[in-house]
Parts: structure tokens; C-alpha cells; sequence
């Protein structure tokens, strides 16, 4: 099944950014128009900007259909969903604002209002996961997501600190007999990005896919 998740999100998007504070982070929005429900789901931390990409509106729409074809990223997601036996999957980023680099998510926190602005995109993203997205499983690939989660820790600094404030902060527990971490009763999975530089090595990736699979048929 699936939900129209543009409406739902872009509402909330505009109802924070009446927050005249935010002004000042000029950047735009992307989010996925329909979502699949009851599925495997990837999360990842933000949405980036292509090349050559037109960002000029301030809230985009996308179709997962489109951004596969847009990016490779996507490509090791479907594979994933094909190996397990074909199980509808989506993909959702914790945070819409568009920006290559993750990193900048710093220099917002280290405004007053900056935790403000963070906090109220993961609010909607989190009512989006528990109340409509429901996930048969979840894969977070990407390091930065699964701090504000709560699964990674952070280091004792100002910097880090200040992500703290944001995180999730979530009471992970691992389940011995499906040798993976649930969130409530679902459950989630940690990893390396799943394609790029910083991708999963081939024989780790197939072990992935096969925990996957496993944990589906168990549920």
C-alpha cells in the first residue's frame, strides 16, 4: 500500500518555516510525494543536490521512481528488495533540507534557534515512520542518521553536544534470535553507506542482504 506523503509533509514544512527565525537557512526542501507502507525501509540523513539540478522552488516532490533514475545511491536498495523476494521498499531522510554537504548541520545547531529548526524536521519524519510508513524492517546506512537515532554514540565535545540535543535517543534492543537491534517491534539494521567511497565491502553487503531476508521470513 501506499501514502501520499507529499501533502502530509509539505503542511508541516510550511508550518515550521512561518518561523521567521528560519529565514536565515535558505535552503530547499525535497521530500517523496507517495511512500510505500508496511515495507523495507532505508533511511538515510539528508536529500542532496544534483548536478545541474534547478532548486529554485522551495519545496520538491519526488517520486521514488524518479530519484532511482536520478541516483545511483538508490540502486543497491531495490537490489535489496529483489533479493528478498521482492518486498516493496521506499526510502525516507530524517531531514529535508537539500545540502551535499552533512556536515553543515553543525553550523545550524550552533544557532540558538538551530535545534528548533532540526527538531521540527525529525518530528515530522517520526510521526511519518510510526504512524503511516509502519516498516516491516529498517536500514539505516549512513552514520550521521543513526547518531540522531540514538544507536551511535556521540563524543563528549561542544560540537557533538549540540547533535545530542536532536537525537532521538531511542532504547535499542538487540534480539538475539534475529541477530539484529529492534525498535519496538521492529527490526533495524546499521550499516555502512550502501554504495560511494564509503560503501560496504561485496562479501559484507551479501551478508546484509541475507540478514535481510532472514529477518523478514521470521517475522
Amino acid at each position: 500500500m501506499k501514502f501520499e506523503s507529499g501533502d502530509f509533509i509539505e503542511s508541516r514544512l510550511r508550518l515550521l518555516m512561518k518561523d521567521s527565525r528560519y529565514q536565515e537557512f535558505n535552503y530547499s526542501f525535497e521530500f517523496l510525494n507517495t511512500i510505500e507502507t508496511d515495507a523495507i525501509l532505508f533511511i538515510g540523513f539528508n536529500p542532496s543536490v544534483g548536478k545541474n539540478e534547478d532548486i529554485s522552488q522551495t519545496y520538491l516532490r519526488r517520486e521514488l521512481k524518479e530519484k532511482t533514475k536520478m541516483y545511483p545511491y538508490f540502486n543497491k536498495m531495490e537490489e535489496i528488495s529483489i533479493h528478498c523476494d521482492n518486498v516493496p521498499w521506499t526510502h525516507l531522510d530524517l531531514l529535508y533540507y537539500k545540502k551535499n554537504e552533512q556536515e553543515t548541520i553543525y553550523e545550524i545547531l550552533k544557532k540558538d534557534f538551530g535545534v528548533d529548526y532540526i527538531k521540527g524536521q525529525l518530528d515530522i519524519t517520526r510521526e511519518l515512520i510510526f504512524e503511516k510508513a509502519l516498516p516491516k524492517v529498517i536500514i539505516v546506512s549512513n552514520a550521521l542518521a543513526g547518531k540522531i537515532l540514538g544507536k551511535e554514540s556521540t563524543k563528549v565535545n561542544s560540537r557533538e553536544m549540540k547533535l545530542k540535543k536532536v537525537c532521538f535517543n531511542y532504547p535499542f534492543k538487540f534480539d538475539s534470535n534475529l541477530g539484529t537491534d529492534k525498535w519496538e517491534n521492529i527490526p533495524v539494521f546499521f550499516c555502512s553507506m550502501l554504495s560511494g567511497g564509503r560503501a560496504l565491502d561485496n562479501g559484507s553487503y551479501e551478508r546484509l542482504k541475507w540478514h535481510i531476508k532472514k529477518s523478514l521470513n521470521q517475522l
